[in-house]
C-alpha cells in the first residue's frame, strides 16, 4: 500500500498513476485483477497506455480505487501547470497537442504583432498627415513640397518607406523657406477680412518681417532703427500711435552720436563723455540741435489721444529751473543707454569676426544668437522711449498694448532666421508655431475656424519632419516615425468591402472580470475578481463594414470573432525587449484561449474596440528566465481597445 501510494497522487477524488512509475506499479495492481492473464500480459512487456488502460478497466467498478490518467512526472513536480485542465471539449481538443513546446513560434508570431502594431500606427501616420493637409490650407501653405509630394504619392501612402527619400527632401525644402511662407500666409485673400477687423496683427507681422529682412542682409541694428522710423505712419500707428513718434526720436539720438567712420557705428564713448556728456554747455547746445531737427520732422506724440509735439516736451522739462537738472540727466542717460546697447552688439560682431578665420572657423549658432540677441536689445530699447521722455512733464505717453506682442514676434522670426541656418529644423518649427498662434489669435481662439489646431498639427509634424530630416539611416528613420506615429487611419480593409473573413490579430489594453473555478476540501469554488492589462488574441474574424452612423467617408466596421490562442504574455514581454532570445518553455496548452467578441472598427483608423468572453491562457507572464502560469482554471469578460491586424486575408467581398 506504502508503495503504491508513493507512486500515485489523488485528484478529484481520482487516483493519477505517474508516468514513470506505470511499469513499476503495474504488477502490484495486476495481483488485485485475477481476470488478466498475467502469463500473456505481463507488465514489462506491454505499452504504457495498455497497462493504463488495463488498469482503468479493471478497477472501473471499485468505488474507492477510481484509476485516472497517467501523468508524466515532470509536470507532478510543477502544481502550477498540473493543476490547470482543460474541461469538457476544451480537453478534448488539446489532449493531444497541448504538450508541445511552441515557445519559439509564440515568440516568433509576437515580435511580428509589435512590429505589424508599430508599422500599422506608422502607416496611419503618415495617412493622417496628408489628411491634415489637405483639410487645413494654412498647412499647404506652410509645408507646399510636403503637401505635393504627400498628394502625389495618394493611395500609395501604405508604402511610404519608398518615397521616404522624396519627403525628406520636401520637407528640407519647406524648412529653407519657412519665412516667406509665413508671408504668403499673412497675404492669403482669404484672411483679408481678418486682418482688417484685426489691423495691430498684421501690423505687428509686417514691421517683423522688416526687422528680420534688414537682419538677413546684414543691416546694422542702428540702421533698422532707422528704416522703422521712416516706415509709413498707417503701417506702425495700428500697433501703437506712439510707435512711430518713438522710432524717430530714438533715431534722432542715435544719429546724433554716429561715427564718421566705417569701422564703427557709434563714436567711442571716451569721446562722447569728454566732449559732449561732461560738458554742460556742449550738452545744451546739443539738446537744442536736437530740439531743431524734431521740430523740421514733425514728431508729434499722442497723449491722452490729443497730439503732442516733442518741441513741446523739451519745452515743458526745460521751463523750469529746478527740473532742467533732472531732464539733462535723464537725456545724458538715453545717450548712455544707446552706447550700452551698442557696445554690446560691437563685442558680438567682434567674436563673429575672430571666429571666422581660417583654419578655424570656430563660429557655431550660440555666437550668432549673441549677435542677434544684442541687436534686438538695441531695437527693444525704443519702447522704453515713451516713458523716458514724459517723466517729469505734464504728459503720459504709453506703449504697452501690442509692444510685448510686437517684440516677441519680432523675436521668433528672427530665431526661426537663425535656427534654419545653423539647421535647427525643431527650433525653428516650435517658434513657427508660436508666430502663428500668435498673429491669428483671434482666429485660434474660434474652435469653428480651421486655424484653430493648426498651430499644434504645425509643431507635431514640423517636429517629425525636422527629425526625418537630419536622420542619416534607415533605422533613424524608422525610429522616429515610431516615436511620433499616432493612430488616426490604415487599417481599413474591414471597413471598406462588404464582408471579409480573416486570421486576425487584436493588440490590445483591457479590463474586465476573471471567473476561476478550483476544487478545495472536495468542493468545486469560484472566485471573481478584477483584471487588467495587454492582451493580442489570435482567432478568426468575420466582419461587415458598415456607413453607420457617419457615412461613407467615415466608415466604420463591426466583426465576430473567434479566439483561438493569447499570445499576450509574448507581446507584452516584446514590447519591453526587442533582443533578448532567451525564452523559458511554453507550450501549446499555455496559450490555448478560446473566446468569443463582438468588435466595432473606429472609422479611418487602425483602432478597434470591443467586449466579449474568453478562456483565460495558463501564461501570465514572460520574464527572460521564467514564465508565470496560472494553476486555476478560469474564464474572464472584458473590454477591449487596440490595434487591428489582420495576418491572413481568407475571403473578401468586395462592395458594389
Amino acid at each position: 500500500m506504502i508503495f503504491l501510494k508513493d507512486h500515485t497522487f489523488i485528484r478529484n477524488d481520482s487516483i493519477f498513476i505517474k508516468l514513470d512509475a506505470i511499469k513499476k506499479i503495474a504488477d502490484h495492481l495486476f495481483r488485485y485483477l485475477p481476470e488478466i492473464d498475467k502469463g500473456k500480459n505481463k507488465g514489462k512487456e506491454l505499452a504504457d497506455t495498455t497497462i493504463a488502460r488495463l488498469l482503468r478497466n479493471g478497477f472501473r467498478s471499485n468505488p474507492f480505487f477510481s484509476i485516472g490518467p497517467f501523468i508524466p512526472v515532470t509536470l507532478v513536480k510543477d502544481k502550477s501547470i498540473t493543476e490547470k485542465y482543460f474541461t469538457n471539449g476544451i480537453k478534448s481538443v488539446t489532449s493531444s497537442v497541448g504538450g508541445l513546446d511552441i515557445t519559439s513560434l509564440a515568440d516568433g508570431m509576437a515580435k511580428f504583432l509589435v512590429e505589424r502594431v508599430k508599422e500599422e500606427l506608422s502607416i496611419a501616420f503618415f495617412d493622417q498627415f496628408k489628411n491634415d493637409l489637405k483639410k487645413y490650407p494654412d498647412l499647404q501653405t506652410l509645408f507646399p513640397y510636403t503637401y505635393d509630394v504627400l498628394m502625389a504619392i495618394d493611395s500609395e501612402i501604405y508604402n511610404f518607406t519608398a518615397y521616404i527619400d522624396i519627403l525628406r527632401e520636401a520637407f528640407l525644402k519647406d524648412f529653407q523657406l519657412i519665412i516667406p511662407d509665413i508671408r504668403k500666409l499673412v497675404e492669403k485673400p482669404m484672411y483679408r477680412d481678418y486682418f482688417n477687423n484685426n489691423p495691430q496683427l498684421y501690423s505687428i507681422i509686417q514691421v517683423a518681417f522688416q526687422v528680420v529682412d534688414d537682419y538677413q542682409l546684414g543691416v546694422y541694428p542702428g540702421d533698422i532703427i532707422m528704416h522703422l522710423a521712416d516706415m509709413d505712419a498707417s503701417i506702425l500707428n495700428p500697433i501703437d500711435p506712439n510707435m512711430k513718434p518713438s522710432l524717430q526720436v530714438l533715431n534722432l539720438f542715435i544719429q546724433s552720436v554716429r561715427s564718421k567712420t566705417s569701422d564703427q557705428y557709434i563714436v567711442p564713448f571716451d569721446s562722447i563723455r569728454k566732449n559732449l556728456l561732461n560738458d554742460s554747455i556742449a550738452f545744451k547746445i546739443y539738446l537744442g540741435l536736437i530740439y531743431q531737427k524734431s521740430k523740421i520732422k514733425g514728431i508729434t506724440f499722442i497723449c491722452d489721444n490729443s497730439p503732442v509735439d516733442f518741441c513741446n516736451v523739451l519745452d515743458s522739462a526745460y521751463i523750469q529751473a529746478e527740473k532742467r537738472v533732472i531732464m539733462l540727466k535723464r537725456y545724458k542717460h538715453i545717450i548712455e543707454e544707446i552706447i550700452s546697447l551698442d557696445e554690446n552688439v560691437q563685442q558680438a560682431l567682434l567674436i563673429i569676426s575672430e571666429k571666422d578665420k581660417p583654419p578655424d572657423n570656430k563660429l557655431g549658432y550660440k555666437d550668432y544668437f549673441c549677435f542677434y540677441n544684442a541687436s534686438l536689445n538695441f531695437i527693444e530699447y525704443v519702447g522704453d522711449i515713451p516713458v523716458s521722455i514724459g517723466m517729469d512733464t505734464p504728459y503720459k505717453f504709453n506703449w504697452g498694448k501690442n509692444k510685448s506682442t510686437f517684440f516677441f514676434v519680432v523675436d521668433k522670426l528672427g530665431e526661426i532666421y537663425l535656427d534654419i541656418n545653423e539647421i535647427k529644423y525643431g527650433p525653428a518649427i516650435l517658434n513657427a508655431a508660436f508666430v502663428y498662434d500668435t498673429i491669428f489669435s483671434e482666429h485660434v481662439g474660434n474652435k469653428k475656424n480651421k486655424a484653430f489646431n493648426t498651430g499644434t498639427l504645425i509643431i507635431k509634424y514640423g517636429n517629425f519632419a525636422a527629425a526625418v530630416s537630419k536622420a542619416e539611416t534607415s533605422d533613424q528613420v524608422k525610429q522616429v516615425i515610431e516615436s511620433v506615429a499616432l493612430p488616426a487611419g490604415s487599417s481599413r480593409i474591414k471597413r471598406e468591402c462588404a464582408f471579409n473573413i480573416a486570421l486576425n490579430a487584436y493588440v490590445s489594453g483591457y479590463w474586465g472580470k476573471e471567473k476561476f473555478t478550483f476544487t478545495e476540501n472536495n468542493i468545486k469554488m469560484h472566485q471573481i475578481r478584477n483584471t487588467a492589462g495587454l492582451t493580442a488574441p489570435i482567432g478568426i474574424a468575420f466582419s461587415k463594414s458598415s456607413d453607420y452612423p457617419f457615412g461613407k467617408k467615415w466608415r466604420s466596421s463591426y466583426s465576430i470573432f473567434a479566439s483561438v490562442i493569447d499570445l499576450g504574455a509574448f507581446t507584452s514581454f516584446r514590447f519591453r525587449d526587442t533582443i533578448n532570445n532567451a525564452q523559458p518553455k511554453v507550450t501549446i496548452e499555455n496559450i490555448f484561449s478560446p473566446g468569443l467578441y463582438i468588435i466595432y472598427g473606429i472609422p479611418r483608423t487602425p483602432i478597434s474596440i470591443g467586449g466579449g468572453w474568453q478562456y483565460g491562457p495558463s501564461l501570465r507572464k514572460i520574464e527572460s528566465s521564467a514564465a508565470t502560469i496560472e494553476p486555476k482554471q478560469y474564464t474572464k469578460w472584458c473590454l477591449f481597445i487596440g490595434v487591428d491586424i489582420p495576418i491572413l486575408n481568407f475571403y473578401t467581398k468586395p462592395k458594389k
